[in-house]
């Protein structure tokens, strides 16, 4: 009750992560009685600005912060890769100054026994707090890589991170880790997906004109990692600046742009290989295995199967006459012809020069000819 009168009492609580990580910092939260509690960190920072002229001020009708050269922005739920994130009280992200090694320790025995020097704790914050396992104070954070808890900070250490965050940025002018907005956020996202996708474009374009023909997967795997690791760069370049952007996001963007477009010219590529060019009916090749596959299995259905083979008259004659170019447009007159002739479950089909082919599968002789003279009705 002395402390509260001469408010010395704040918030030692900390924010936890969903994988038991601090990355943010608690400022202050709002009582149920509408009075604003200040935490640890906060309480210490106004108090050492107070005697520096350094005051709080708000930010027009925002709930942002001024303080000195800062600005503080409260956390969103949505911010850098949070998702639905507890945003109780004013938090911030957490910018460390580092692990204990980063500040001046000294022990209780040793400030008892006078063994330390005599200006040490002048100008400074000076946090007394525990940092002995056994009382179950310790935290894993950003520096933490292990499942122990060798390293794991105390919390006076992160509330020193803190109260050392808020001070440097509002004297020194420090970065504060700053967040884009949704939407330049999914902006950034799509970036990288129109990377994946360009790259993805322009080795599949360089790979058809070089003599050095790189398989499908070689070239993917290409077009992930060096884009993978220009994002992963630019990212880290950017949070030293003081911008924390979503990474996973983004490469996962970046391969599933590059794998569409892959699969799509793998596909268009098949395509291409079993369409006629001049025609746009399938090609020999595919006419082939079309047969092969539907012979197979009419054999073992015991179904009957008929082939139509036809060619056009005279067209060497016609071809002389007119012109090659009309005797293209003649030829692709006939594909179209047979291809709108024949059943959904037919093949027409160019067999070569002048040459067409039709399948007709689980088909007896009496429909084939009747199908053989609406073809010839129709040309006519």
């Amino acid at each position: 009750a002395i402390l509260k009168q001469q408010e010395q009492v704040a918030l030692a609580d900390l924010v936890v992560d969903r994988d038991a990580k601090v990355r943010r910092g608690l400022l202050s939260i709002q009582l149920n009685n509408g009075q604003v509690q200040l935490g640890l960190a906060t309480r210490l920072a106004l108090m050492y600005l107070a005697a520096e002229g350094v005051e709080l001020q708000a930010v027009g009708d925002t709930s942002q912060r001024s303080l000195g050269k800062a600005t503080f922005i409260p956390f969103k739920s949505t911010d850098g890769g949070y998702v639905r994130a507890d945003t109780g009280g004013f938090q911030i992200l957490l910018n460390f100054r580092g692990t204990e090694e980063s500040f001046h320790r000294v022990s209780i025995t040793d400030v008892l026994n006078g063994d330390i020097p005599k200006n040490l704790m002048r100008d400074r914050l000076v946090l007394i707090g525990s940092t002995a396992p056994s009382l179950n104070d310790l935290f894993a954070t950003p520096y933490s890589s292990d499942r122990t808890k060798s390293q794991y900070l105390a919390g006076v250490f992160i509330h020193a991170n803190l109260a050392s965050q808020i001070l440097s940025a509002a004297l020194d002018g420090r970065k504060l880790i700053q967040v884009f907005s949704e939407p330049l956020e999914w902006l950034w996202v799509l970036i990288w997906a129109v990377v994946g996708s360009g790259v993805s474009l322009f080795m599949l374009y360089r790979n058809s004109f070089s003599k050095q023909d790189l398989s499908l997967a070689k070239s993917t795997t290409i077009c992930i990692i060096i884009p993978g690791a220009i994002l992963f760069s630019s990212s880290y370049l950017l949070f030293l600046s003081g911008w924390w952007l979503p990474v996973i996001t983004p490469l996962f963007a970046l391969i599933g742009s590059t794998i569409a477009v892959s699969s799509y010219h793998q596909q268009n590529q098949k395509m291409l290989a079993s369409i006629d060019g001049l025609t746009q009916i399938p090609n020999r090749r595919f006419f082939d295995q079309f047969l092969e596959q539907h012979w197979l299995e009419a054999k073992r259905k015991q179904q009957s199967l008929c082939l139509i083979l036809c060619d056009v008259d005279h067209f060497k004659k016609y071809n002389d006459t007119y012109g090659h170019q009309a005797g293209d447009s003649c030829l692709q007159q006939v594909a179209k012809v047979l291809s709108q002739t024949v059943r959904s479950q037919d093949l027409a089909a160019r067999y070569g020069g002048e040459e067409f082919a039709i399948i007709l599968p689980n088909t007896n002789a009496n429909i084939a000819m009747t199908i053989a003279q609406n073809i010839n009705d129709r040309l006519s």
